[in-house]
């Protein structure tokens, strides 16, 4: 491994079979990347407590009734990334970037997956994404 381990927490919100999907604004390789909205894990909070937080601060949602989804272990160059994903079953409020890391933020279809950039870490989560979708 190299680099430091980064723990993140992100959220699969799904409505109307469509995917909530944010735009990375941050410099760097991952800049234009569409991703789950989400964040790092900081000291003393569980991964829960931190995506109920970054939803929060990143994309004005309130969220609950969380269920592990699927988890991700990818190296990049400068750092090792795990991400947890979580369902948040149950959400309020309307999405909308807040942070200004966040350029943009949309409910995207199976269909449209194809044509975004996404980043690495992200790839292993398309097949079960697009079942997710499809089936509704």
């Amino acid at each position: 491994m190299k680099g430091p381990l980064i723990l993140v927490s992100a959220g699969l919100v799904v409505h109307e079979r469509r995917v909530l999907l944010g735009c990375r604004g941050a410099k760097g390789p991952l800049q234009g990347c569409w991703e789950f909205p989400g964040g790092k894990v900081e000291p003393g909070e569980s991964p829960e407590e931190a995506l109920v937080r970054e939803m929060r601060e990143e994309v004005a949602l309130e969220v609950d009734d969380l269920v592990p989804w699927r988890f991700v272990s990818y190296g990049y160059p400068a750092y090792h990334v795990l991400i947890n994903v979580f369902h948040c079953r149950r959400y309020s409020g309307e999405p909308k970037p807040v942070d200004p890391e966040v350029l943009d933020v949309r409910w995207v279809e199976a269909a449209e997956l194809d044509g975004l950039k996404l980043p690495p870490a992200n790839e292993p989560l398309l097949a079960g994404l697009m079942n997710l979708l499809q089936k509704g």
